[in-house]
């Protein structure tokens, strides 16, 4: 299985929140990854590709932005 790397300042972030919440870092990125699919999902059902990215936190490629 595809296992893509994170940010080291990403993890960073995630492990002091996580030590401050008193959860396990995987019960986190669960909960958040679940989160912003199913709002870029519904962003692309809606109102289309550009706005599914954004909610990604993804800049779209100029070639998207003009089409």
């Amino acid at each position: 299985m595809y296992t893509p790397r994170l940010r080291d300042d990403l993890v960073q972030r995630l492990y002091a929140l996580c030590q401050k919440l008193e959860i396990p870092m995987t019960q986190a990125m669960n909960g958040a990854i679940e989160q912003a699919l199913s709002h870029a999902e519904e962003c692309l059902e809606a109102e289309g590709k550009e706005q599914a990215l954004e909610g990604l936190g993804i800049e779209p490629a100029p070639a998207l932005a003009a089409g």
